[in-house]
């Protein structure tokens, strides 16, 4: 789901896939000290077949000689709920991470309502696939507010029990 950026990639783990000397693609990951969470991976055309396998191959042996609690190869959709058109777009990328077995879990979109359920489910979706940046101003400004009007209202039910 990230975007290339060069001061962003810079505050990443990064690992290189080098064929004949030239680079051909690389793999971010976003590190902590016990974590790792894979973020982008990007490759040319004339990239060997298997050469991002064997560099995600190659983070997890560092991250597990680096004592790595945890490494995260990121989300997928699940396809139970996901609709048909959607997930058999995404079934490739499903595959590509099983590659690895993973050891899976599921993640959570949580909201005090449906409505903004929806509505922040919708706002993710745009963000990744057309960023904020791009976005009318109004719109990050709806964002933000439902944002911090959830995070407000999560903290007081937090502080009631």
């Amino acid at each position: 789901m990230g975007r290339f950026c060069p001061s962003y990639v810079a505050r990443q783990r990064v690992f290189l896939v080098k064929c004949d000397a030239q680079s051909v693609g690389f793999i971010t990951f976003h590190v902590t000290k016990n974590d790792w969470a894979l973020d982008l991976i990007r490759h040319s055309e004339n990239i060997p077949d298997g050469a991002i396998h064997a560099a995600i191959v190659t983070a997890i042996e560092v991250a597990k000689n680096e004592g790595v609690r945890q490494l995260s190869l990121a989300s997928v959709p699940d396809p139970r709920f996901t609709p048909k058109f959607w997930a058999n777009s995404r079934a490739g990328l499903t595959q590509f991470k099983r590659s690895f077995a993973p050891t899976w879990a599921p993640r959570y979109l949580a909201a005090p309502n449906s409505w903004f359920f929806w509505i922040s489910g919708a706002m993710i979706g745009l963000a990744i696939h057309r960023p904020l940046a791009n976005a009318p101003w109004k719109l990050a400004a709806t964002l933000k507010f439902i944002m911090q009007k959830y995070q407000l209202g999560f903290m007081r039910s937090r502080l009631h029990r």
